[in-house]
């Protein structure tokens, strides 16, 4: 069997200097990120994962991280990506060794501002284009999906909640875990909380 490719090939770039800011997709190669090794038993625990040990540093840096979530038999692995600190960017070769199956991408949107607790036109275009979930950590810890078919905000409900007012944004759905309780994903490391307190 052909060791099969996803070159999402995705430099997500979001411009958001300005309340106008505009995001859009551009095609570029980069290096490749393989398999976690450690095998998770679903693909919301690889998520979790994967998010939980990028998270920090993403917001810390202002940067970006974009992964795929990967299944061989009944094992979920996740692979990780950083982007440019402080540009809102990845270049992302994702390879889908053999013997593995894409179920889901997932990634996180950097520091602190309105837009980034939400889907960007970018990510529910990738999420339409390849037919995948799509999974948002974010600054606050919230964990959201993004899943085919998903709703877009217009552009009047995008202002409401303080993003630029055009249409193609999305909410996603904000996941829970078994019990009920809203999954959250770490925003500051140990030694910050201790300082903190």
């Amino acid at each position: 069997m052909p060791r099969s490719t996803w070159v999402l090939m995705l430099a997500l770039i979001l411009f958001l200097g300005a309340p106008g800011g505009v995001a859009r997709a551009v095609a570029a190669p980069a290096g490749g990120a393989g398999p976690s090794v450690v095998a998770y038993t679903s693909e919301l625990d690889a998520v979790i994962a994967a998010s939980s040990a990028v998270n920090v540093r993403s917001i810390r840096e202002d940067r970006e991280f974009l992964g795929a979530v990967l299944r061989r038999g009944d094992d979920f692995h996740y692979s990780v990506v950083p982007g440019h600190a402080g540009a809102d960017r990845i270049r992302a070769r994702l390879t889908v060794p053999d013997g593995f199956e894409l179920v889901a991408l997932w990634h996180t949107h950097g520091a602190a501002a309105p837009e980034r607790r939400y889907f960007s036109i970018v990510d529910a275009n990738l999420v339409a284009r390849t037919g995948k979930p799509l999974y948002l950590a974010d600054y606050t810890g919230a964990l959201r999906v993004l899943t085919p078919g998903a709703p877009r905000l217009s552009a009047i409900a995008a202002r409401q909640l303080g993003l630029p007012g055009r249409s193609g944004f999305a909410r996603g759905e904000q996941l829970r875990r078994l019990d009920g309780e809203l999954v959250h994903i770490p925003t500051r490391t140990d030694s910050a909380l201790a300082v903190s307190n």
